[in-house]
């Protein structure tokens, strides 16, 4: 039967393994660590706030939400915020995606529910959940400020699947024609 539940620190192997089979790039335990345990908007004294939620059949992971939890500042009150990252979930699970969109709404705690990157079919699951998408014109269009051209295609060729020294080397040759144009 499919469950969720919310995440421990323990599933970051199945979650790094569900992301890498879908064709993402894994979780490292650094982000685990900086967005759980060294996160600023977690106060010692804050109420329990949940970290993300798992989906799972009959044991074994088949679904990941991540909930980042970030504080702002509105008229003088601070709101924390749960912002949506990597949801990811088994093509051969899919039915289950909205049990843990689900769970995300339902979360406790919160002031905010936020989900500010997503491909492109995210945009339709919240749609269905009754979620507003900003009412900003373009506001689903990227913009850079770069500050280092060798290394935004250095980083765009690892993305692509090029070895480290070859991204680097790739963007030492190209990078000066990306900062001319």
């Amino acid at each position: 039967a499919m469950r969720v539940r919310e995440a421990k620190r323990d599933d970051l192997p199945s979650v790094s393994s569900l992301m890498q089979s879908v064709g993402w790039q894994p979780v490292s335990a650094r982000r685990w660590e900086r967005d759980w345990e060294r996160n600023p908007a977690l106060g010692a004294d804050d109420p329990p706030l949940s970290r993300g939620f798992i989906l799972e059949v009959d044991d074994r992971i088949v679904g990941f939400l991540g909930n980042l939890i970030q504080c702002f500042e509105f008229r003088g009150a601070r709101l924390r915020a749960a912002t949506v990252w990597g949801f990811v979930v088994d093509p051969a699970a899919r039915g289950g995606s909205m049990q843990l969109l689900r769970a995300f709404t339902r979360q406790a705690n919160v002031d905010l529910l936020l989900a500010t990157t997503a491909t492109v079919h995210v945009p339709e699951i919240l749609g269905l959940m009754k979620y507003e998408r900003l009412p900003v014109p373009d506001y689903d269009v990227g913009l850079y400020w770069v500050t280092s051209a060798p290394g935004l295609v250095a980083s765009n060729l690892r993305r692509m699947g090029v070895p480290g020294w070859a991204a680097w080397a790739g963007g030492a040759l190209l990078g000066p024609a990306l900062w001319a144009e």
